[in-house]
């Protein structure tokens, strides 16, 4: 089964030019990183090799949470 996480409120969200990402404030964080690709890289150090649709998975974690060290 598959999920478009690109539909209803994304995109309303989008034609309106507003970001569709949840924005979650991490004090001592450099820059901001989406969901997905902190747990890529927390799945990289332990060891774990990503499979075929890793990337896919990581990218729509992205568009939906960020982890930002300035958001309010």
């Amino acid at each position: 089964m598959q999920i478009d996480l690109n539909s209803g409120q994304a995109q309303q969200a989008q034609s309106q030019g507003q970001d569709p990402r949840f924005a979650i404030p991490v004090p001592g964080l450099h820059s901001a990183i989406g969901a997905g690709s902190a747990i890529e890289r927390f799945t990289r150090a332990l060891g774990i090799e990503p499979c075929g649709g890793c990337k896919q998975r990581r990218d729509a974690l992205d568009r939906m949470v960020r982890f930002n060290p300035w958001a309010t």
